[in-house]
């Protein structure tokens, strides 16, 4: 909401009279009071009204609000961001799930088999709960991983 008492050649009302800033030439005009204005009468006093904001305080929260506006419309443009980096990450994530079927797929290992990739990059079978004592299974052997040595002969796999 704007605020009508404001410095640059609009109104502020001051003790009850009107006083216009910055232009001293213009004909002085009463704010709106809600209230029809009786010819020669002056508009009755508001029993709420305890006092007036000074002009360096009418300035200071005018400049405090610009500021969090602005603040306010950084913080759209960040969630815009925000939004675009996610959609970002999800396509990343996808690529990646991809790329482990392609590696499951090679590997032979069976769907719904759980493994993992550590840092190292060797795959490891984990073992589910009812398995667990017993020897990990879901690896079916492929016929040829298609690893050769210098030789020219098949690497084996261990």
């Amino acid at each position: 909401m704007r605020h009508p008492y404001v410095r640059g050649g609009e109104k502020t009302k001051m003790d009850d009279t009107t006083k216009t800033l910055g232009n001293e030439d213009a004909a002085p005009e009463t704010l709106p009071t809600g209230e029809p204005e009786v010819a020669g009468e002056a508009p009755p006093e508001d029993p709420n009204v305890i006092g007036n904001l000074e002009i360096n305080e009418i300035q200071q929260l005018n400049f405090l609000r610009q500021q969090s506006t602005q603040v306010t419309l950084q913080i759209g443009q960040l969630e815009i961001q925000k939004a675009g980096l996610i959609g970002r990450l999800g396509e990343f994530e996808r690529q990646a799930h991809e790329a482990m079927q392609v590696v499951g797929k090679r590997l032979g290992i069976s769907d719904g088999a759980q493994w993992q990739v550590g840092i190292d990059g060797k795959i490891r079978l984990l073992a589910s709960p009812e398995q667990k004592g017993a020897p990990v299974q879901g690896v079916k052997k492929p016929a040829r991983l298609g690893l050769v040595g210098p030789d020219g002969k098949e690497l084996p796999v261990s």
